[in-house]
């Protein structure tokens, strides 16, 4: 029987597409839903090992435990009169997470005393032993004395000066940088702000170049001053009738009397931190509960302070008044306190180490000098005796590590993309999908967070454990393999680090840095006490133990060997001291070309 034209096609299968994909889907969905719930629980762990290991050793992993305790008002130095004015740093007056972006960037805005010191560089400016010219105008046919004058320029209306004569105007610029007290063997100090301070002799005549010019143009102050090369740098005003003079306008050579004329302005400023600083406590205000909400210190206030008071004290000694110099030093010294205050943070405690460091190089200043008594010797040691920075830098080193475990546990993930990724710029969505670090942090599972606080957490305990803040000592090889491997750690990108790595600090340069300071400051005790023999008996003792206890009570050690320090008397009149350095080698008392080279020498010797 034939096959019908009629019959019908075979019908076709059910549709099992969508089912298959929408099963697929729910199988994906599944092994991410275990991916993440197997990750989340890794890392929960990871950190609950990490924490129960580090509790062991006696560390304290909660945030609440740095929260420093309220103080009564009258007790707290931060709320005498202008205090927080001047050092906490303001908060930005946009809403949202804007106090989590303060921690990002320094708040730059000035306040009364940035303000009112503003006016130092303008009043330094303005003194007549900052005249470098006097201009007089003529006309093309007036006759001219050569004699009058020590450079003439003659031109038409263009003024253009030759090369001969720009290079003589260019002297007068350079020539002013060194005053006239350098050829009288005047002393002088190099300050914090690039200052080259003078003592100045009272019978010493300002010099001055007499510059003629012959045009029949009208010249203003601005076309003067651009006659000279350089001419930016110097502020031209009328003294009379055609005749000008021409003053540098900062200039990085002062004279001692005239830095302290100028700056005596801040005295009444001053004198409010003396008495705050009295005060028994130093607690900012504010939000402590969120880590990136905490109040800060106005870094560039007190760094702007600590330059200026050094450089008051280095003046004081150039003209012979130790006392005063003392009376500075004391403030700067007292600075520490606002610095010290809890909780530690590191960028806090390296400016304090700057601040140290500032105070112990006047003090060598004096040495050199030979400007200090026993009395300012005796003020000075004590001081000293109370720099002790390795405890705060493991302080600070501890907070830093808790602040930033408790940051990655409870801050919102669009926060965390404010301090790592964006800033304060708001991106567009699509400039936010371009950046990996984005997704890692929408995406990444909340056990990878955990991870990384154990990365953190471990890798700095690392650091920790090469300090001894009881022995005031350093493990400087042990610290170097330590940053050896944390570089390592670093170039080797993991989802368990990606966080931490960019958390944790250069904890190896800042460990170093404290480590020469912290010895400075040891040496500067010694230097004192050896000046305190010297004044005593006209000559420095054979053996470094010789001025102990008479003329110090304990002598320090080589933070680098827990040992006493290299100390050798070249002849009756001076002597070597330093430490053995970060590169743990005596190297005869040679200092070297970085901080890990050499030894660290003590320079202000007589």
């Amino acid at each position: 029987m034939s096959d019908s034209p009629h019959t019908s096609a075979p019908t076709p299968r059910p549709r099992r597409v969508l089912p298959r994909a929408l099963f697929v889907t729910a199988c994906l969905l599944t092994l991410l839903a275990i991916f993440y719930a197997e990750e989340n629980w890794r890392g929960r762990r990871t950190w609950n090992n990490c924490r129960k290991q580090l509790e062991a050793k006696g560390v304290n992993l909660n945030w609440a435990a740095r929260i420093p305790s309220p103080v009564p008002d009258e007790e707290n130095i931060f709320k005498a009169p202008g205090i927080a004015d001047w050092f906490i740093k303001s908060e930005p007056k946009t809403k949202g997470t804007t106090k989590l972006v303060a921690v990002v960037a320094q708040d730059l805005s000035s306040n009364e005393l940035s303000r009112k010191y503003s006016g130092v560089g303008e009043c330094i400016g303005r003194q007549n032993s900052n005249a470098v010219a006097e201009v007089t105008i003529v006309g093309l046919n007036t006759e001219t004395l050569t004699a009058s004058a020590d450079i003439i320029i003659t031109n038409s209306q263009s003024l253009r000066v030759g090369p001969a004569q720009t290079d003589k105007l260019r002297h007068v610029v350079y020539d002013s940088l060194s005053p006239a007290a350098a050829a009288s063997n005047a002393p002088s100090l190099k300050g914090a702000q690039d200052y080259t301070l003078q003592a100045r002799p009272s019978d010493l005549p300002v010099a001055t170049v007499r510059i003629t010019v012959c045009t029949d143009k009208v010249l203003s102050p601005k076309e003067i001053a651009d006659l000279f090369p350089g001419g930016g740098g110097l502020r031209v005003e009328p003294k009379g009738p055609n005749q000008f003079d021409v003053f540098l306008r900062n200039p990085k050579v002062c004279w001692a009397a005239d830095y302290l004329a100028c700056t005596d302005a801040l005295a009444p400023e001053f004198d409010q931190m003396r008495s705050a600083l009295k005060r028994p406590y130093a607690r900012r205000e504010g939000d402590y509960e969120h880590t990136w909400a905490v109040p800060i210190q106005n870094f560039i206030t007190i760094r702007m302070v600590a330059q200026v008071l050094s450089q008051r004290a280095q003046c004081d000694l150039l003209l012979g008044k130790p006392e005063a110099a003392v009376r500075e030093l004391t403030l700067l010294h007292d600075l520490s306190r606002l610095l010290d205050s809890k909780p530690m943070t590191l960028v806090g405690a390296m400016i304090n180490v700057a601040v140290c460091g500032l105070y112990t190089s006047i003090i060598g200043d004096g040495l050199r000098l030979h400007a200090w008594r026993e009395p300012q010797l005796v003020v000075l040691q004590k001081q000293l005796e109370e720099i002790q920075l390795l405890p705060q830098l493991v302080e600070a080193m501890d907070t830093e590590r808790v602040s930033a475990c408790h940051l990655f546990e409870t801050t919102r993930v669009a926060d965390l993309e404010t301090i790592f990724v964006f800033g304060r710029d708001k991106p567009s969505f699509w400039a936010k999908i371009q950046e990996p670090t984005f997704w890692a942090l929408r995406c990444m599972p909340r056990g990878w967070f955990f991870q990384n606080m154990a990365a953190l957490a471990r890798r700095e305990q690392a650091f920790l454990e090469t300090i001894d803040p009881t022995k005031n000592t350093i493990k400087a090889h042990v610290a170097d393999e330590i940053g050896g491997e944390a570089i390592a750690w670093v170039t080797h990108p993991s989802p368990y680090t990606v966080l931490a790595r960019v958390a944790m600090p250069n904890f190896l340069k800042a460990t170093q840095t404290v480590a020469q300071k912290q010895t400075i400051a040891n040496q500067a005790l010694l230097a004192c006490a050896l000046e305190r023999y010297h004044l005593a008996r006209n000559e420095y003792p054979e053996r470094l133990a010789a001025v102990s206890p008479e003329f110090v009570a304990r002598v320090p050690t080589d933070v680098i060997t827990g040992e006493s320090m290299w100390y050798r008397r070249v002849d009756p009149q001076h002597f070597l001291l330093y430490s053995v350095g970060w590169n743990q080698t005596d190297d005869d008392g040679k200092a070297g070309k970085s901080l890990t080279e050499g030894d660290w020498v003590w320079e202000a010797q007589r």
